[in-house]
């Protein structure tokens, strides 16, 4: 198969795609209008036994307060957070275009290249993650303005 070949999508996934992008905006919707700015947020066992941050503590905060528009508090929680949100609503949008196109053509054809999207956006998440558990563990404190 050729790589710049056109990735049609038969009217069941072109269904299906639309409904999840429905349900993720409603889902941020949702979380915009019934979860509290103030006293929420999960548990991390990394955190409880070693005192450092995941790769992932503060992610449920940033998310909340990028929701809400907030995005400098978000990004002090957790810089990954606005940058999901984004590609959450991106790929919705995407999906909702894809489902509504006249012939149902995907916009990322290349499966390469979605995979390299994809390991992109992983090893951003791994380097981050990675830099922030090493400037913890080294007591180094990195303040974003405002």
């Amino acid at each position: 198969m050729n790589a710049q070949a056109t990735l049609a999508l038969d009217p069941s996934r072109r269904l299906l795609r639309a409904a999840g992008a429905v349900a993720i905006l409603l889902g941020w919707a949702l979380v915009y209008s019934l979860v509290p700015m103030h006293g929420f947020g999960a548990a991390c066992p990394f955190h409880a036994l070693t005192g450092l941050d995941c790769f992932g503590c503060g992610l449920t905060r940033s998310l909340l307060f990028a929701v809400h528009g907030d995005i400098v508090t978000a990004m002090r929680f957790h810089v990954m957070g606005p940058i999901i949100l984004g590609l959450a609503i991106g790929v919705s949008l995407t999906w909702i275009r894809e489902a509504a196109s006249a012939n149902g053509t995907a916009l990322l054809k290349n499966r390469s290249v979605r995979l390299w999207l994809v390991s992109g956006f992983a090893a951003v998440w791994i380097l981050y993650g990675s830099i922030r558990l090493l400037v913890e563990a080294t007591g180094l404190r990195l303040v974003l303005p405002g």
